[in-house]
């Protein structure tokens, strides 16, 4: 998937051929790559794919790494790519579960920010505080390119709440409305005795 990105923002008169030497063999090896290329696709669009997908990936590998979590690994990565199509596609006034999950390895929760007309930054230092209510150990606090200034704003006050370290402030390829650019935050709570390292 990166390799594919990157070959389609440098060299796009590559892009077919890459397709057609690495991604369809591999497809005719194994007809569930399909499948699960597509869903990757799919998240990589609102820029869940590296924004979430992937630091998840690498942060339950290694908790699971040497210990009898190991098993359920492949159970989570799916689950993981599954909670992430859902919100993804989650409408307006969606249950308020779909803000995060819980795993059996790890737990992860979002916060989108939106500058609102009069903005209020209380407003999502109120969900993060809910989101440590639910024993969430991970957040992922994402805004758009255009409203950068105020994302950053949010992500200070809630680096300010006492059980919050903010591990990673990072650029996204898209934005979790499909826009080009964005910038995202993860935070982990410091007292859930969870590997820390991001």
């Amino acid at each position: 998937m990166l390799s594919q990105r990157a070959i389609t923002t440098h060299h796009p008169y590559l892009k077919e051929k890459f397709e057609d030497s690495f991604i369809e063999p591999a497809i005719k090896h194994d007809d569930t790559i399909a499948e699960i290329y597509g869903k990757l696709e799919e998240i990589d669009t609102k820029g869940y794919f590296t924004g979430t997908f992937i630091r998840e990936i690498y942060h339950i590998s290694k908790i699971a790494r040497f210990n009898e979590k190991r098993a359920q690994i492949e159970t989570e990565i799916r689950e993981i790519l599954e909670h992430i199509r859902q919100f993804k596609n989650k409408k307006s006034g969606a249950n308020e579960e779909i803000w995060y999950r819980k795993g059996v390895i790890a737990s992860y929760g979002f916060i989108l920010v939106a500058k609102p007309f009069h903005p209020n930054i209380n407003a999502y230092t109120k969900r993060a505080k809910k989101r440590l209510e639910k024993s969430i150990t991970r957040l992922y606090v994402l805004g758009c390119n255009q409203e950068r200034h105020f994302v950053k704003r949010v992500i200070k006050a809630i680096s300010r709440i006492p059980d919050y370290k903010l591990t990673e402030l990072y650029e996204l390829n898209k934005d979790y409305r499909g826009e080009k650019g964005g910038i995202g935050a993860l935070f982990i709570v410091s007292s859930s005795g969870e590997n820390t390292d991001s």
